[in-house]
């Protein structure tokens, strides 16, 4: 998956399932300040995550995650090959 596919992907999971604005959603906004995502929002996101990536994410993988770009950098890095190619 490419970055902008996995941007896309993810803007469009968290104004589903959170009502983030999309507009929000660039890769320089904080989860926590900037979308006003608090401890639950985070555990929705990352249930999400692993039911797209189909496999359970530990949480060294996602203890450090702060920002949007930390997001579509861990998708990227987890996604199977071609996977959300068509998003983009």
């Amino acid at each position: 998956m490419t970055s902008d596919a996995a941007l896309d992907h993810i803007r469009q999971a968290l104004v589903d399932k959170l009502g983030v604005p999309a507009e929000h959603v660039v890769r320089g906004a904080t989860l926590r300040d900037d979308l006003e995502m608090d401890s639950i929002d985070m555990v929705e996101l990352v249930t999400t995550l692993e039911v797209e990536l189909g496999s359970n994410l530990e949480l060294v993988q996602v203890e450090d995650i702060r920002t949007v770009a930390d997001v579509v950098d861990l998708v990227v890095r987890l996604a199977p090959a071609g996977q959300g190619e068509d998003c983009a």
